[in-house]
């Protein structure tokens, strides 16, 4: 009977999720925007169109995408066919750095390649969103900081932008870059349209 018990404990405990492990209310949730094409003059104000795809099965888009996540109790690795089935977020701790590593690859060599941390917080529903653009989209950073390694961001619920430089013979056009762009969420903090 107290190794039928045992059992069953074990079972409820390796059933338990992360979040209620770390007796954490944060989350996280990693994407790569690939699912719409956006087409616009680049550079601004100039008759060269480029398109936006962020397709996880073109080798000269992301289908050499891999993200690997510590500092949260365990090692968790992400490439392409991860971001095509879907990544559901998932608990993180309330408390300590997060690591992010992004590497792209385009014919078994790595193109780009670079790393980003934070300090975790309580019940924030962190995104970490990975695109090849020529700034990230919808971060809103200043034009004269584009070149930057680290630019400020100026939209809400950003919290931070990072830039790695895709190699000079796997870009698709001038200025492309690889962005990793951190999104921050607490729902009870006011953003926006605010009361």
């Amino acid at each position: 009977m107290q190794k039928k018990l045992l059992s069953v404990l074990a079972l409820a405990l390796v059933s338990v999720s992360c979040s209620i492990i770390f007796g954490s209310s944060a989350s996280l949730t990693v994407t790569v925007p690939s699912d719409s094409r956006a087409t616009f003059d680049w550079p601004a104000g100039s008759d060269t169109i480029i398109t936006l795809d962020n397709s996880l099965d073109d080798p000269t888009d992301m289908a050499g995408i891999e993200v690997e996540i510590t500092g949260i109790g365990q090692r968790m690795t992400f490439d392409a066919s991860d971001f095509r089935a879907g990544v559901e977020p998932f608990g993180v701790p309330n408390s300590g750095r997060i690591y992010v590593t992004v590497q792209l690859k385009q014919h078994g060599d790595i193109v780009a390649q670079g790393a980003s941390s934070w300090i975790l917080e309580p019940k924030v529903e962190w995104e970490v969103e990975i695109e090849r653009s020529p700034y990230p989209i919808g971060a809103f950073i200043d034009e004269t900081d584009i070149n930057e390694p680290r630019p400020r961001c100026g939209w809400w619920w950003c919290h931070g932008v990072w830039r790695f430089d895709i190699r000079d013979d796997a870009i698709n056009y001038a200025g492309e870059a690889l962005w990793l762009t951190v999104w921050r969420v607490h729902p009870d903090e006011c953003a926006d349209l605010c009361p």
